[in-house]
């Protein structure tokens, strides 16, 4: 059996679906955002995952790299280019969440690079500059999401 995971994730929670080759649900959970949580609801699936994809949003680096230190099959996806589906999708996380599974199951799901976390220029400069997850790997809360923040003026949004 063929499994395909994606993370609906947002500034304090993400929506985890889990799906098989049949679209059938196996794991649907909103889970805080600690990085340890998400490693214990994928973990039953290792073997079978064939990727774990994460929306490209403001904070996808914490998750993205940390499951990728716990070497789980990571897809970023490219949200500019899913808006062309926009008008398919439900307005709910659990829906967003099993939709890019399901995308990723067809084998059309658009995804970007994920340059390693140590080393990727801007997104280094960027941690460094703010507070980052804490060491439980929780995110910590923005007030407004994509804020500017002082340090990334440099960097290309």
């Amino acid at each position: 059996m063929r499994t395909y995971a994606a993370i609906d994730l947002h500034s304090n929670n993400g929506v985890l679906t889990v799906i098989d080759e049949n679209d059938r649900v196996l794991k649907q959970k909103k889970l805080a955002n600690k990085l340890e949580l998400f490693v214990a609801e994928l973990e039953p699936f290792r073997t079978t995952l064939q990727g774990v994809a994460v929306e490209s949003t403001f904070n996808w680096y914490w998750l993205v790299d940390g499951l990728l230190k716990h070497k789980f099959p990571m897809m970023l996806v490219n949200t500019a280019a899913t808006q062309q589906y926009e008008g398919l999708k439900h307005s709910d996380d659990d829906y967003d969440s099993w939709w890019m599974a399901h995308m990723m199951r067809l084998g059309i799901l658009p995804t970007g690079h994920i340059s390693p976390g140590a080393t990727s220029g801007p997104r280094s400069a960027a941690k460094a500059s703010e507070p980052g997850p804490a060491a439980d790997g929780q995110h910590p809360e923005r007030s407004e999401p994509g804020a500017k923040e002082p340090g990334n003026e440099n960097l290309i949004e």
